[in-house]
């Protein structure tokens, strides 16, 4: 008898428990559950993929000082020029005299012709820069001599060191200077004959055997002595003549530089939604695109807090997750639910990852293409009902 009514007390315990727990594996409640819960428990979660409202091209110019690679060369349209301050002079050189010096660079990156001409001056700088401040806009005619102290121009192969003769007085008056007045350098500037773009690491590299090398020769009370020096400042300056322009087409160019603003419209988001998933696609158009087997093939994305300053800690960066595809995708989660609950939407800055260090041009579809290749952003979201 006592078996038989613990047997139906466990039927009874069943009985409860069994619809409690297939209640609980449904996705929405039944009549009996929406009568337990109140309406600000419901939530709903959704899917949806919105285009681009807006887009646009801005030409902003950048500083290279923190550049792994130093450019020079002239092609395709671009332009790129060189500076170099050497550091570390001992004052004990002051008195010596210089019979002859030769600048080396060690080629790391190319762009243009694989075999093209590298042809250029060097010019003394006559005006004052720092590695972290110099950019285009910022050397004119009157920053460097007209004189030429120096000229290199052949081919160079992708591991072929460059050797400029330098004028010995240049350098003989940096070794008189030490320590006196300073030393603001050269410039190494493209001429019109040249038609590729070549660049050597920098002093920045970790490659030591690699930084440029001021090698000079001299002598002193009938002794002849010889001089390396492998530290000092360098930066480069590019500029490109026309960026081609098209409403359909959006342009991120490295080392110039161009950036593109992508903004998308969130209105049929309701406010204050839980953003679970955010991804951003943007189209590659490979046949105007300029990329090469030493591209970086990566774009960063960057939360605008105005419209021109972005929020440095919220970077996405954008990568082709399948090398046959031409699409770029960021995971962009925080910069979502940032404008949902309700902070002001300036966009998105997309810029190349490697910018200061290569000339790399993605070109972009904008919100004017075809909808198929427009940007598109896919969010997953949670609403109360």
């Amino acid at each position: 008898m006592m078996q038989r009514k613990t047997l139906g007390y466990l039927f009874a315990l069943l009985a409860v428990f069994v619809p409690v727990v297939w209640l609980g594996c449904n996705d929405e409640p039944t009549s009996v559950g929406l009568g337990l819960l109140s309406s600000r428990d419901l939530v709903r979660v959704d899917t949806i993929t919105v285009t681009a409202a807006s887009g646009s091209t801005v030409r902003t110019y950048i500083n290279t000082g923190s550049s792994g690679n130093i450019l020079l060369g002239r092609s395709l349209g671009y332009e790129a020029r060189a500076l170099l301050q050497f550091s570390n002079i001992p004052d004990t050189l002051r008195s010596v005299t210089v019979d002859s010096a030769k600048l080396i660079l060690i080629p790391s990156y190319r762009f243009g012709e694989s075999h093209g001409l590298l042809s250029f001056t060097v010019n003394k700088m006559v005006q004052g820069w720092t590695e972290h401040g110099i950019t285009w806009d910022s050397v004119t005619t009157s920053s460097y001599e007209a004189t030429t102290r120096g000229s290199f121009g052949r081919t160079v192969a992708d591991f072929d060191s460059v050797v400029v003769s330098l004028d010995p007085n240049l350098v003989m008056e940096w070794f008189q200077n030490v320590g006196t007045n300073p030393i603001l350098g050269i410039i190494l500037i493209p001429t019109g004959s040249s038609n590729v773009i070549v660049g050597f690491t920098s002093f920045d590299s970790t490659q030591s055997p690699r930084k440029p090398q001021l090698l000079v020769y001299y002598s002193k009370g009938g002794a002849q002595s010889t001089i390396a020096s492998s530290s000092g400042l360098d930066a480069y300056v590019a500029n490109i003549d026309n960026l081609a322009s098209d409403p359909n087409l959006l342009y991120v160019q490295a080392g110039v530089a161009y950036r593109s603003i992508v903004k998308v419209d969130f209105s049929l988001i309701p406010q204050h939604s839980g953003i679970h998933g955010a991804t951003l696609e943007l189209t590659l158009n490979r046949s105007a695109s300029r990329l090469n087997t030493q591209s970086v093939d990566s774009l960063f994305s960057f939360f605008l807090a105005s419209t021109d300053s972005a929020i440095n800690a919220s970077i996405a960066l954008g990568r082709r997750l399948d090398p046959n595809s031409d699409v770029y995708t960021f995971t962009i989660t925080p910069d979502v639910q940032r404008w949902i609950n309700g902070q002001a939407n300036f966009g998105l800055r997309i810029q190349a990852a490697a910018e200061p260090t290569t000339l790399d041009l993605f070109t972009l579809y904008s919100s004017s293409a075809s909808p198929s290749l427009r940007p598109r952003l896919k969010i997953i979201y949670s609403r109360l009902l």
